[in-house]
């Protein structure tokens, strides 16, 4: 448990952060994890140590964060560890664990499966995978698209190559 908080706080901490007027863009991956979907409203997933990739892209709206208006949205979703190489489409997507969710100041998570549209990445380096998403969802009856292609970074490994130089 104390890893999954460890590597929670470093991908959050450490990601190829982008920042906009009025958020943060972050693009991680984690090795050796896992997505389970729990049943609590309020913390819907828990990541744990397994043979799989996990991914993670979040934006984080950063204007009047202490007020109503503030909000946190992530794509996440995982492969399996010995790929390379990989483009999963529509139903596909559920066997990924594919999921959208949405943080507010309210009681509880939007968590979404994802199940239109393609996620696909090939592995740069041990360090970086470049992810390409086109995913559409529906949340509280409006269609959503996402779309991005983005070098998505090992958080981990990345802190550690940086502490030990």
């Amino acid at each position: 448990m104390k890893n999954i908080i460890t590597l929670i706080f470093l991908l959050t901490l450490l990601g190829c952060n982008k920042d906009d007027d009025k958020g943060v863009f972050s693009y991680d991956f984690a090795e050796n994890s896992k997505i389970d979907v729990l049943e609590d409203p309020k913390f819907p997933i828990k990541y744990r140590d397994w043979e799989n990739t996990t991914f993670i892209y979040s934006y984080q709206n950063m204007e009047n964060w202490q007020n109503a208006s503030w909000f946190k949205e992530s794509i996440i979703f995982e492969i399996p560890e010995d790929l390379e190489v990989f483009s999963f489409t529509d139903s596909e997507l559920i066997a990924q664990n594919a999921y959208y969710l949405k943080s507010c100041l309210c009681p509880n998570e939007t968590i979404i499966a994802i199940e239109k549209g393609t996620i696909s990445g090939k592995k740069i380096d041990y360090l970086t995978w470049e992810i390409t998403m086109d995913v559409s969802f529906t949340e509280s009856g409006t269609r959503l698209t996402k779309k991005m292609k983005n070098s998505f970074l090992n958080s981990v490994r990345h802190s550690i190559y940086i502490v030990s130089l």
